[in-house]
């Protein structure tokens, strides 16, 4: 039995130190005896890595994809003759057997001894009988490193982990000290007049303690000689200390085994005053109690749990590295979905982990999940995880809460930034943060308060109003709104494309509130390079510029306007002849339209002056016509 100690705070000095042994007595195994020809071991050893390649993919499916490797090792090490009694072998346990046999590994206490198994266990390693089981136990011991021999840390059947106390006073029957009767009396069945003192849950000594670490003071020893202080553990006696007479005092330090019912039998020859000082305790380090304890899991991959001792972690490779607390009933946390449970941290799935805080757990159902800290954060899904916050939950396979309140990942592949009472569960949807919002379309995205986004794709952004901003209930785009952007601005919208050295704007485009129109910079004091245009000369350019209706390819709506191509070889405007700058399509009607003005104008001004002239004609005609 390995001891280990556990110290959750500094002790000011080791008293006593005892060592606990456990001997196993090992029965060797003699090597079977096979008959084979030295031209048959010779080929095996000229062809051992062919041979050891078929042996793996005859039997390889029986073991876990981990342990295939050790599998192999251990093959290549086998005599000639052993690597030809595995090659020969008609079933996976006969294989077994000529690796058992070859190391002798398997002592008659080790072949006793079966394996607590999880449900999770059993249904990884496909055991489903004790056939199985056997199968399952002896290759997790054939092929354990060399060093894993030993039993290993945490090997709940042989590891004590001790657990210093501060001196806690358990009993003192002195005279004028405690009212309790001094131990000894008429004497009972062996000779002894026994006292019976409760141990666990006393001193901070916790249930499932196996044995104490004490310091005695013994007054008024009887003058008969023998045991005077002794702990008895299910019936069976073990002598702590002795005197022989004459002596009326004596002290010191024992580690005392605990009965069934973590409870210490003090025993006298005669009327003696003992007093009894706890100073730590001994437990399985699969049992409750606070501090580190650490659980073979499937022999190969330990599973380690800190905290409080009502923590549990029953998955393979799982890890607990801290936080919970014991409650001596459920009710720690008020669910989202109503309910209570424990304030103690759980992780039931194989390679989970769970950082700290408390009433966090992991289900079954979340393999290689991750919960960071907080309080109340459940995953019940693979690959789920959560940073931390408050009772925030993963249901969807591989989806992330990074922290926040209440919030919910239920899509696979769905993020929740933060925020509080957040819902994402379309597949990979996203939710930065926020209140209140919604992504339960597949690829969509919600954010800032109350939005809602539906439909695939679909991106939806709420100001701070607290009004549902639902586009798919509004028909913003009809009854589809699948792969469309929204967003809902009541202090109005801005775009910034520049600022000067300040950070003050100078470019940008902007939408006040209830309007319907854009405003874009056009301040002189932002503009330079002036160069007057004229508009006759736009005019004539614009009215070599081709104009249609078109629609844009695979869509049906009917637009009326000019080709970039052409609009940009006219006038070498916007840079680019694939797309029309609105500000200069505007500046080119602008100039246009004065031009028009300019040719009608001067149009009007011909066609007055020769109608003046026609009139003076006229009235020149008439007089001397006498009219």
């Amino acid at each position: 039995m390995k001891l280990r100690i556990h110290c959750p705070f500094r002790a000011a000095a080791l008293v006593v130190v005892v060592p606990i042994i456990i001997a196993v007595n090992a029965v060797a195994q003699t090597p079977q005896a096979f008959a084979t020809k030295p031209d048959a071991l010779l080929s095996i050893d000229l062809n051992r890595a062919a041979v050891v390649e078929k042996i793996t993919a005859s039997w390889g499916k029986e073991l876990p994809a981990a342990q295939l490797g050790a599998f192999k090792d251990k093959l290549m090490a086998l005599r000639a003759d052993q690597l030809l009694a595995a090659n020969l072998a008609g079933t996976f346990d006969g294989v077994l057997e000529v690796l058992d046999d070859r190391l002798n590994l398997r002592s008659s206490e080790q072949r006793a001894h079966r394996p607590i198994i999880s449900v999770e266990q059993a249904q990884h390693y496909n055991i489903r009988n004790a056939h199985d089981l056997e199968r399952y136990e002896r290759s997790a011991q054939t092929l354990a490193p060399a060093q894993d021999l030993a039993k290993a840390v945490g090997e709940p059947s042989f590891d004590l982990v001790y657990t210093p106390l501060p001196p806690c006073n358990l009993m003192d029957t002195r005279p004028g000290v405690s009212p309790a009767p001094p131990v000894g009396g008429p004497a009972l069945a062996g000779g002894y007049a026994a006292r019976v003192v409760q141990v666990t849950g006393r001193c901070g000594v916790p249930l499932g303690a196996l044995a104490v670490a004490s310091l005695f003071t013994v007054e008024n020893i009887p003058s008969s000689g023998g045991v005077v202080f002794a702990g008895i553990a299910g019936g069976t006696a073990g002598a702590v200390a002795s005197w022989s007479a004459p002596t009326s005092y004596a002290s010191g330090s024992s580690i005392v085994s605990l009965s069934s019912a973590g409870a210490l039998q003090l025993q006298s020859a005669g009327v003696t005053h003992i007093k009894v000082d706890i100073t730590g305790y001994f437990i399985p380090a699969n049992r409750n109690g606070n501090g580190l304890r650490i659980f073979n899991g499937n022999g190969l991959t330990p599973t380690v749990v800190n905290g409080t001792y009502a923590n549990v972690s029953t998955g393979i490779a799982s890890t607990i590295a801290g936080g919970g607390f014991a409650t001596s009933a459920t009710g720690c946390v008020d669910l989202p979905a109503g309910g209570t449970r424990s304030c103690a941290n759980i992780a039931e799935a194989d390679y989970t982990t769970i950082g700290g805080g408390y009433a966090h757990e992991i289900s079954s159902a979340g393999y290689t999940a991750t919960i960071a800290g907080g309080e109340g954060n459940t995953v019940k899904a693979p690959g789920g995880a959560i940073g931390g916050g408050f009772q925030n939950s993963v249901y969807g396979g591989n989806s992330a809460i990074a922290g926040g309140y209440q919030n919910f990942a239920g899509g696979n592949a769905s993020t929740v930034g933060g925020g509080s009472g957040n819902v994402a569960t379309g597949v990979a949807s996203t939710i930065p943060g926020g209140r209140a919002n919604a992504a339960t379309g597949d690829d969509s995205f919600a954010a800032g308060r109350r939005a809602k986004a539906q439909r695939a794709g679909q991106f939806v952004w709420a100001d701070s109003i607290n009004i549902d901003f639902d586009p798919q209930a509004l028909g913003s785009f009809s009854s589809n709104n699948a792969n469309t952007f929204q967003a809902r601005a009541t202090g109005g919208v801005q775009f910034v494309t520049g600022v000067n050295a300040g950070g003050a704007v100078t470019h940008s485009c902007y939408m006040l509130p209830s309007s319907a129109g854009w405003n874009c910079s056009s301040d002189r004091n932002v503009k330079e390079a002036f160069t007057n245009v004229s508009p006759k000369a736009v005019l004539a350019k614009l009215m070599t510029v081709p104009v249609s209706t078109w629609s844009y390819i695979g869509s049906k709506a009917l637009q009326m306007g000019p080709m970039a191509q052409d609009f940009h070889a006219a006038f070498g405007l916007s840079g680019s002849d694939k797309s029309i700058n609105n500000i200069d399509a505007q500046g080119v009607a602008f100039a246009a339209i004065q031009g028009l003005n300019q040719k009608v104008s001067a149009e009007l001004k011909r066609k007055d002056a020769k109608v003046v002239a026609l009139e003076r004609e006229l009235a020149a005609i008439k007089k001397k016509l006498g009219m």
